[in-house]
């Protein structure tokens, strides 16, 4: 197997089409967002946050939550029960599926991620973990005041920290004091070559997967908790999310060819060489676009093209 569009491969001793697309939600803003939560599936398109528990309708039912004052939304995580949004200027939080959202303290975060049980913020140069009460508590303020964190991820063996300044790229350790629970003070971790940034993780077993600028990179966890990665697989426009499902991690594919935006899928169960995970082209829209963010609701991939709206498994 080479390539292909279109065509399902990854079932033993066979190959079939992949299923078609259609677009559940169409939408002109260029800041999408979609994330599947305990039987809603969210949308979010500029500074509305809508959810829907049929994402498969030919026109879904959406109920737009109220998040008065917020702007753009940047940040986005759930702990599974309660859903938090923020734009930069204010965080707010809700019971997932409500029908609103109430201030949370007075943090300003950019981005939210969810890391091993820890809400992290983070604004610009500084990072910091968020109470349930909307304190926080400072992990780090990077010395380069230009310098943006900008993804979080748990894994098994800790928390890695993201940020990138200009074409310049730093991922950062952070380990638990185990007396007292407190997160210790980040070490670095590696950094990606020069002109290429980071724009997403995720951690599969004993690797992480990172998205890029210029496609997508395996790297191992070491005994140091560094990170050492293999080749790049370059995808056109970069990979700007990953949706794990078991062994396999659907991404953003931006613009495969002239007529197509969509998917992409890689299977962390087969390597072709190392640190080469098998993958291939997936699920693709008729039309052009950034793919901004994939996720899985009742087993069928959604996407978001921005400027053009949201497309599900059809």
């Amino acid at each position: 197997f080479y390539t292909s569009k279109g065509v399902d491969v990854w079932t033993p001793d066979q190959i079939s089409m992949l299923y078609d697309t259609a677009l559940r939600e169409s939408s002109t803003d260029t800041n999408l967002k979609t994330l599947s939560v305990n039987g809603y599936s969210y949308f979010v398109e500029g500074s509305t946050l809508k959810h829907t528990t049929d994402p498969s309708a030919v026109s879904p039912s959406f109920t737009t939550v109220t998040t008065t004052g917020l702007g753009s939304i940047t940040g986005l995580a759930t702990t599974g029960s309660t859903i938090y949004a923020s734009d930069g200027v204010k965080i707010m939080q809700g019971a997932v599926g409500g029908a609103s959202l109430a201030n949370l303290g007075a943090l300003t975060p950019d981005f939210l991620f969810l890391c091993n049980g820890r809400l992290i913020g983070m604004d610009a140069n500084v990072v910091y973990e968020i109470a349930a009460a909307g304190t926080s508590t400072a992990i780090d303020t990077h010395d380069n005041t230009s310098f943006a964190y900008t993804y979080g991820l748990g894994a098994l063996n800790g928390i890695y920290l993201s940020g990138n300044s200009g074409d310049r790229n730093e991922v950062y350790y952070v380990g638990i004091d185990s007396a007292t629970g407190s997160l210790l003070a980040p070490v670095f971790a590696m950094n990606l070559p020069f002109g290429e940034t980071m724009n997403c993780m995720e951690q599969y077993d004993r690797f992480i997967l990172l998205g890029t600028s210029k496609g997508f990179r395996v790297a191992l966890i070491g005994d140091d908790n560094g990170l050492a990665y293999g080749p790049l697989v370059e995808i056109t426009g970069g990979v700007s999310d990953f949706d794990f499902q078991g062994q396999y991690a659907w991404f953003t594919y931006t613009n495969y060819d002239a007529t197509s935006t969509g998917l992409g899928r890689i299977n962390l169960a087969e390597f072709t060489e190392p640190l080469v995970p098998a993958w291939s082209t997936d699920l693709m829209a008729t039309t052009q676009g950034t793919v901004q963010s994939v996720s899985t609701f009742a087993g069928k991939r959604y996407f978001a093209v921005s400027g053009v709206g949201f497309y599900g498994q059809a």
